[in-house]
């Protein structure tokens, strides 16, 4: 190797380049994913008192020390933070939401560690001061993980209700056949940076997708699946935006092609 570089000192210089190149790239990357380590969408579980269970969300921008963003505590309310503020692993913010004309006020707290945020959440729910342990996680930016969604004669109904701290709200109605002809849907899917595959449960049966893309956000796949003696399929196509797919279903059961709303939420178990 010495006797090549010294007979071509252009190519000991093209390896030198190449390595310093390298190390800038690797460098690069390494800035870039701890450059904003408060953004994206965040989500924990939240139990009520009856032992339900909530999934309430925040999304989260960050601009040097600075955060924005919106709390999601269920599916069709959303509420701007406040006093975003981040110092090394230290973040935190405020929401604040109006309870029957009175204002309270939630503040959450915690360290991030990865993609996880341990702290705690203090609110004045209900009049009376109280903190809660708190953990939430980052949500993917691929379609990997598991999904809900509804169909039937309600469609996507938000739920409503009330609830304490980090969740007000009630649970989301309509697992089954309740809810006036309302059915559920989930999903649990795979990406492996190239194919999509997984399965979809719809009235205790297991299906597996079939053509599953993800293309520039974009999700599609199909579910052929047997019903009363005829084999349906239903194209599902949606755009992702972190814990929601929203888009279109084209199904042609009974030979007639039907399309429907299809917004799906990530549910993590």
């Amino acid at each position: 190797m010495n006797s090549i570089s010294q007979d071509y000192p252009w190519l000991r210089l093209g390896l030198l380049i190449s390595c310093l190149l390298l190390q800038q790239n690797i460098a690069g990357a390494d800035e870039s994913a701890s450059d904003k380590p408060a953004e994206g969408s965040w989500r924990w579980t939240f139990e009520m008192p009856d032992g339900s269970k909530l999934e309430p969300r925040a999304k989260l921008k960050q601009e040097g020390q600075k955060i924005t963003g919106v709390s999601i505590p269920r599916l069709g309310l959303e509420s701007p933070i406040s006093e975003g503020h981040i110092e090394g692993k230290q973040v935190r913010w405020s929401v604040v939401r109006d309870d029957q004309g009175r204002q309270v006020t939630t503040r959450y707290s915690g360290v991030i560690e990865g993609d996880v945020i341990r702290g705690e959440i203090e609110s004045d729910w209900g009049g009376a001061r109280s903190q809660f342990k708190w953990e939430a996680k980052r949500s993917p930016v691929t379609p990997e993980g598991k999904w809900r969604w509804a169909f039937g004669g309600g469609g996507n109904r938000p739920p409503g209700g009330s609830a304490p701290a980090g969740a007000p709200a009630g649970p989301p109605r309509g697992g089954g056949a309740g809810g006036g002809g309302r059915f559920e849907n989930r999903a649990a899917l795979s990406w492996d940076g190239k194919h999509l595959t997984g399965k979809v449960t719809a009235f205790g049966q297991d299906t597996e997708i079939k053509d599953g893309k993800f293309e520039k956000g974009v999700i599609s796949f199909d579910l052929i699946r047997d019903f009363r003696g005829e084999t349906t399929t239903t194209h599902f196509k949606g755009t992702l935006d972190a814990d929601t797919i929203k888009g279109q279903t084209e199904s042609d059961l009974g030979g007639e092609v039907r399309k429907r709303d299809w917004e799906a939420t990530r549910v993590q178990d």
